[in-house]
């Protein structure tokens, strides 16, 4: 059977886990081990896959796990003198005994659990590629909050350079010349808030993100407005 084979390969990975894209399931599964159910067994270990029931497909069949661990209960009557003297000084002692069950695949009939609990476990491979992806992320935002830094401070030296570079004998040259320093200084800022929109902001500590809902309104009242007295005191002068 193919699931037999596919574990046998991952019983014997040296890298468990590292090459898997997809979660890992670790089970605790308690079994009843009699017929009158005063008898139980934990058995742990990896889910590599399961079978449900041909005449009901709600109910659980087997349930094949690898690096299966079983835990017996210890006798009681028989103690070491290390565990009497752990006992006198009240501290706890492990009440089952570990045993490695042999073999590559373990196959249990799920008729007799009793209880099962899962715990998922993120691949190690996700979490690096998780961490990568962020780190990409974060270089992209810092170049995209560079190029913004950079664009206005070029628009702030144009304001008071434009004779050097010529640009008064351009088609800026009406509002270059005629506009005053407070007119200038409303183009800027309404620059700066336009731009605003696409820089990514801190969000968190030492990470930076978008956040559309946060303060969202106030922006856009802002842009407005300054869109606004840009128009009226600026633009419809000189046009």
């Amino acid at each position: 059977m193919k699931k037999f084979e596919d574990a046998h390969k991952d019983a014997f990975k040296r890298n468990k886990g590292k090459d898997q894209d997809t979660l890992m399931t670790y089970a605790d599964i308690l079994v009843s081990v009699s017929d009158q159910n005063d008898r139980k067994e934990l058995y742990t270990g990896y889910v590599v896959d399961y079978d449900l029931k041909s005449d009901d497909i709600s109910k659980l069949d087997k349930v094949y796990l690898i690096d299966t661990h079983r835990y017996k209960k210890k006798n009681l009557d028989i103690t070491t003198t290390e565990e009497k003297s752990k006992d006198s000084t009240n501290k706890p002692t492990q009440s089952r005994n570990r045993i490695k069950v042999p073999g590559d695949v373990f196959v249990l009939n799920a008729d007799n659990i009793v209880n099962l609990n899962l715990t998922y476990i993120p691949s190690i491979k996700k979490k690096i590629d998780k961490k990568k992806k962020e780190e990409k992320k974060q270089t992209s935002y810092k170049y995209i909050q560079n190029t913004y830094l950079i664009i206005i401070a070029i628009v702030v030296l144009l304001h008071f350079f434009y004779k050097a570079l010529y640009l008064d004998k351009t088609f800026l040259a009406d509002y270059l010349i005629k506009t005053g320093f407070f007119g200038k200084l409303l183009v800027i800022l309404f620059i700066n808030q336009t731009l605003s929109f696409v820089v990514p902001t801190l969000i968190k500590k030492n990470k930076l993100g978008y956040d559309f809902k946060k303060g969202i309104g106030w922006r856009l009242l802002t842009f407005i407005l300054l869109g606004c007295l840009s128009f009226w005191f600026v633009i419809k002068p000189i046009i």
